[in-house]
């Protein structure tokens, strides 16, 4: 009800006739205020066009973000309000591409905390509000914007009921299944194929990713001076075919043995060298 008529100085307003505009205790207000306050004709909204057509918006945008999320209309509250919030924070050609927020306070509005309107979030559980073994989080549904502290106005779908909370999680692609009543995470790479993919990689790569341990004698009297060698060999031999040891024709104590264990390759691969320097490589299974 702002602006100036015609034919008076004082501000003046025009509304339609309904019984909160008609009160005896609203026209001593307009009286006392000097308000001069006119009414249109009843079943013409077309007198309050302006007013009609702002009405309309409201109602587009709080019917879109009810819809958008699939959120029933008992939140049809939350859901005008923050159609509000967000309209004064939107430029407008009365203001010269001004947001209402700037003319009223006279500086810019801050739109780092705009969050999607339904989407699923996690709030924080205070600790003096929980146990040692309670949930830290529960999931929630976001459904606008504090106006009286700088939080959040979060829905809770198991409780019924609407809390103001900072500590938030968002989720903004997701959305609560009302159905099974439950949370609903959307799956990323849907499309994908669910066989695994074989990946390919050189052997020498595999042999600097393995745990080896190639301690070689410089010859064949260091090897059979040394305890752990001359075990390790008359060990690899028992494994050895018999006919295969036998067509390599060489005793265990003239056996100059290298071996090398590939953990990752799953094989080992003994060397045999005879006084002949005839060398023989044998492929032993594990």
């Amino acid at each position: 009800m702002g602006g100036k008529t015609k034919h008076t100085q004082n501000a003046g307003g025009q509304s339609n006739n309904g019984t909160k505009y008609t009160s005896e205790k609203f026209n001593k207000f307009c009286e006392k205020e000097g308000i001069e306050h006119q009414l249109t004709l009843p079943y013409t909204p077309q007198q309050n066009r302006v007013v009609e057509r702002k009405n309309r918006t409201l109602m587009e945008m709080t019917r879109c973000l009810l819809h958008d999320k699939g959120l029933p209309k008992n939140l049809w509250a939350e859901a005008a309000n923050t159609t509000v919030f967000l309209l004064n924070r939107l430029p407008t050609k009365a203001l010269q591409q001004k947001t209402t927020f700037e003319a009223w306070y006279g500086y810019k509005p801050k739109l780092q905390n705009f969050k999607t309107f339904g989407c699923l979030c996690f709030s924080y559980i205070p600790q003096v509000k929980r146990d040692k073994l309670d949930k830290k989080a529960e999931p929630e549904i976001f459904v606008g914007y504090s106006l009286v502290s700088k939080a959040y106005m979060i829905y809770l779908p198991q409780d019924n009921k609407v809390i103001v909370s900072r500590n938030i999680q968002f989720f903004e692609s997701e959305s609560w299944n009302w159905e099974k009543n439950k949370l609903e995470f959307q799956e990323e790479n849907a499309d994908v194929d669910d066989e695994s993919v074989i990946k390919i990689r050189l052997l020498s790569d595999i042999y600097q990713n393995c745990n080896m341990a190639l301690i070689e004698p410089a010859g064949y009297k260091e090897a059979v001076a040394n305890q752990h060698w001359m075990a390790a060999m008359k060990e690899e031999l028992m494994m050895i075919d018999v006919d295969t040891r036998r067509r390599t024709m060489a005793p265990a104590f003239f056996v100059y043995l290298t071996k090398r264990v590939f953990s990752r390759l799953g094989e080992t691969k003994i060397l045999l060298e005879s006084p002949s320097s005839n060398l023989r490589e044998l492929e032993i299974p594990n």
